[in-house]
């Protein structure tokens, strides 16, 4: 292969000349490449026409370039000899400070770590750990693998055997320019084949054909950020284009046919906030994402957007939720369709942890998942039920945290289990018919009425904590409760739980109660929680001859024959007190 000089390719540079196509490539025939690199640490030789490292020290690593180089693609090809970590500097600043994306042979996995400058060679930030391969790539020892990354502005997109791991940023922006370099940790490896191309990287190389023509260009020319920004209409008909990330860039963009290509993802049209004009688009297998929420955003800013809509094509405002049951469904790329959505059973997903950004909205879509048996959507920012009103198979719902409207819940009269806790509800009343409900949980709510629970005498298991409620008389005709949490409800009569013998957890802790008569007959009562109330006399504890497995009575005025017989009594049953 050919090489560029390093002093020539200086002077090019402090010259402020635009960088060719091909900046470096080395192939490492010839000994006389070595004087190119700066070793930093390590041992390294060019042998047999590979550069290798064969050294075991920690951040072995060697350099090229100058920190004045800011959009390129750097690409080589990587053979781990002996040891688990080898990979690609970019962006280097000096010997200590320097982006590198490497693979962890052990775990299958690439990392993306920042290194600082510090008193010696292992002060690092981790990025992004334990990166899961994208594709059925299997890292051996021995065997070579290509690894590129395209440099561009913010954005770092890793590639292994030309298949896309990722886009990834340094949120501090902490290098925004710099050389290249190979790298390997406690690892000897081998390094062949490095190449570095100027300009802003174009992953599509026939998207990039389109833009040399628009731009007035060369093949091969590089294509700058001001190139890009500056360009106000695009034809790229017909060229077989898959990937339109650089569109981001072009700004001035009033203009842009598409038509007729492979483009599946158009969100880089969106991340353009100053595009306008017109949007050919049609011809394309755009995704369920670009047509049910890119499209309309394309729209509504102004943008006149010509594309097709595939008969049965179900679309989701959410993108999250539509994640959520392409995941479920394992359909990841694909359309869905109205035949797709009826062979989901159960969709269950937990977002308590993510970022307001990742986390489902709006449940719009779920009505064509007529066959939804099982939903549990938790942690997000849902507020209506009203797309969940026909889900008439549903036996098991679980939503929080933004619901304050039941009733599109009044017709789903097959649910067992109930749970929408830690919501803003406050009228329970359309849930009169939903009498096979055996779980109820209404926990962390605005709940005072509870009288239509007086139809739900199937439930076995009610959960009302941390509601006003006060009045509980209600509850009298619930026999089948086996499990009853009622604290903080503000209850202080609680003689409506006299006969409910099923009980083997009540809780009532956080209330006013004093008398505890009605308990004496729960001798089934395992777990019984009465901190923080008013009791000052246990006698029915002592007379319920069934109870067994833990009381809890802390912060409770008890009495002095509470505290110097009954307790010890109770202990002496075996009972934690």
């Amino acid at each position: 292969m050919k090489r560029i000089g390093l002093l020539v390719l200086l002077v090019v540079l402090a010259a402020g000349s635009v960088w060719g196509q091909d900046v470096y490539k080395w192939d490492f025939e010839d000994n006389e490449q070595s004087k190119d690199w700066q070793a930093i640490n390590g041992n390294w030789i060019i042998e047999n026409g590979v550069y290798k490292q064969k050294s075991n020290e920690k951040a072995a690593h060697i350099l090229a370039g100058t920190n004045n180089w800011d959009n390129y693609t750097v690409e080589t090809k990587i053979r781990i000899d002996e040891g688990k970590w080898a990979g690609l500097i970019f962006r280097a600043q000096n010997q200590l400070e320097y982006y590198v994306f490497y693979l962890n042979i052990p775990d299958n996995k690439t990392e993306f770590w920042r290194h600082n400058k510090g008193d010696n060679f292992e002060v690092r930030d981790v990025l992004q750990h334990d990166i899961p391969v994208v594709g059925s790539i299997q890292f051996k020892s021995s065997e070579w693998y290509k690894f590129r990354i395209d440099v561009s502005i913010d954005d770092f997109t890793f590639y292994i055997d030309d298949i896309k791991q990722g886009v990834f940023q340094d949120t501090n922006r902490k290098y925004i320019n710099g050389g290249i370099g190979l790298w390997a940790w406690e690892t000897k490896v081998s390094f062949d084949d490095v190449v570095v191309r100027s300009g802003v990287p174009i992953p599509d190389l026939n998207l990039r054909t389109a833009l040399e023509k628009a731009l007035g260009k060369n093949e091969g020319d590089a294509i700058t950020k001001e190139d890009l920004t500056g360009l106000k209409e695009l034809n790229a008909e017909g060229l077989n284009i898959t990937d339109i990330s650089v569109l981001k860039y072009t700004t001035s963009l009033a203009q842009l046919n598409l038509e007729d290509n492979q483009i599946t993802d158009i969100s880089p049209l969106l991340e353009n906030t100053e595009i306008s004009g017109k949007i050919n688009l049609k011809n394309n297998p755009l995704s369920n994402t670009a047509l049910s929420t890119h499209i309309p955003a394309l729209i509504e800013k102004g943008i006149q957007v010509e594309y097709d809509k595939p008969e049965g094509l179900i679309l989701f405002k959410d993108a999250n939720l539509e994640k959520a049951i392409r995941d479920a469904l394992g359909i990841p790329i694909e359309l869905l369709k109205k035949e797709d959505l009826e062979k989901l059973e159960e969709l269950d997903v937990q977002q308590v942890k993510l970022p307001d950004s990742k986390k489902i909205r709006d449940l719009s879509g779920l009505e064509y998942c007529q066959n939804l048996e099982k939903l549990v959507v938790t942690g997000t920012l849902i507020s209506d039920l009203t797309p969940l009103a026909n889900s008439k198979k549903l036996t098991v719902l679980v939503v929080s945290d933004k619901i304050s409207d039941v009733s599109p819940l009044a017709n789903l009269t097959n649910l067992k289990h109930l749970g929408i806790y830690d919501n803003q509800i406050s009228d329970i009343s359309a849930l009169a018919g939903l009498t096979k409900l055996t779980k109820l949980d209404f926990g962390l709510n605005e709940i005072s009425d509870i009288s239509v629970l007086a139809n739900l005498t199937n439930l076995t298991e009610l959960e009302l904590e941390r509601n006003p409620v006060n009045n509980i008389s209600v509850l009298a005709n619930l026999v089948n409760l086996s499990r009853l949490q009622l604290g903080r409800t503000q209850s202080n009569n609680i003689s409506a739980l006299a006969n409910l013998t099923n009980l083997s957890l009540l809780r009532l802790f956080g209330n006013e109660i004093v008398d505890l008569s009605p308990l004496t007959n729960l001798t089934n009562l395992l777990s019984l929680r009465l901190s923080e109330n008013q009791i000052i006399d246990i006698k029915p504890l002592i007379e319920n001859t069934g109870i067994a497995g833990r009381i809890y009575l802390k912060n409770n005025p008890l009495n002095n024959i509470a505290l110097t017989s009954y307790i010890p009594a109770l202990k002496a049953r075996g009972i934690t007190a």
